[in-house]
Order: C-alpha cells, then structure tokens, then sequence
C-alpha cells in the first residue's frame, strides 16, 4: 500500500456536465443535439450523478478520497437569465452537506466547460456584458453556498475551454477565430 505523505490529500475532480445527466438547455446538450460529439456520448444521460450521488459519495468514501473538486451546472441553477432555481440549489447543498459529513472537502468549480444556452443566445463569453452577467450568477451561488464553501476555482481551464471552443472549434459553440479568442480570454479574466 502506498502511503501519502500526511500533508498531501487524496482527492479526485469532476465535471456537473460529464457526470450528473439530465436534459437542460445547455451548449453541450445543444452540440449534441447537432451531432457535434463525435463519439456520440450524450451529456443528457451521463453517470446519472444527480440523483445516484450518495452511491458515489459512498464509494469515495469508502477510497479515502478527502477532497473532490465538484463543479455545478450553471444552466441548472440559472435557467433563465436571472432566473434562480432554489430546489435546484437545494440539491447541491444536500450533496455538499453529504460530502461533508463523510470527511470530504469540497473545493467548488464555478464554470466547467458548460454554459446556458440562454447565455449562448446572447454571445456567451465573446459578449461585452458577460462578466457581468457570470458574476451576477456567481455572486448568488455564494449567498447560497458560500456557508459551505471556502475554496473555489472560477473558470476550469480557461486556456482549454478557449482553445477548443473558440480557436479550434472543437467544443461548442465551433468557432475558429483569433479575434474572438482573445476576446473571450478577456472576459474570462474579466469574471474571474
């Protein structure tokens, strides 16, 4: 067995989107629907995370897993500009509220790869306002979570999701510009 140096945590990490299932208007959802996922994978299906979470809360715990960085699906929580679903973030405080009582610290992803479509309709991150309009949605994940969270990372991989979505067009929304690369750069340096 190896043995962990006693400052070092096991920890594991995740994405809502790859994980958790469920139909919602997502840019991811919307790729799919457009036969864009090139295994085909249907991010509406996943691992069903959202309603097995205990089971899989269970399992890391029974793995001495002490840490999982989570993420939380904005188009879930916000479906609808400005529009906030509170059973939705109900869910995601009875999920934190699991973790914790099996000794796992959360560390809270704010963006991962995932966005609105709502929020897509209006530019996503190429849209001069979408900071402001990330940060209206951040600031009121805190006021519901911030009692349980203390750690958060702001944007997943900024460079990943820019590159492919906005360089290569690989991820939604398939768009191949230097120009609105930079721009999207930007405002996410803007959000975070």
């Amino acid at each position: 067995m190896i043995r962990l140096n006693k400052s070092l945590k096991l920890g594991v990490a995740t994405a809502s989107l790859q994980i958790e299932g469920g139909v919602l208007d997502t840019n991811w959802n919307d790729w799919y629907n457009k036969g864009m996922i090139k295994d085909g994978t249907n991010p509406s299906r996943a691992n069903n995370h959202y309603e097995l979470y205990k089971e899989d809360i269970d399992l890391m715990a029974s793995m001495g897993i002490e840490c999982y960085r989570m993420s939380i699906e904005w188009a879930r929580l916000e479906p609808a500009l400005n529009v906030f679903d509170d059973e939705a973030y109900e869910h995601y405080i009875d999920e934190i509220n699991y973790l914790k009582s099996k000794g796992i610290e959360v560390p809270l992803t704010l963006h991962h790869f995932s966005n609105p479509m709502w929020f897509e309709r209006l530019g996503g991150f190429t849209a001069k306002d979408s900071s402001d309009i990330f940060n209206d949605f951040v600031a009121y994940t805190i006021k519901k979570l911030g009692h349980l969270v203390s750690e958060y990372v702001t944007v997943n991989e900024p460079n990943v999701y820019v590159t492919s979505a906005y360089f290569f067009g690989e991820f939604p929304p398939g768009i191949k510009s230097f120009e609105k690369s930079r721009v999207v750069f930007t405002n996410l340096a803007l959000s975070h």
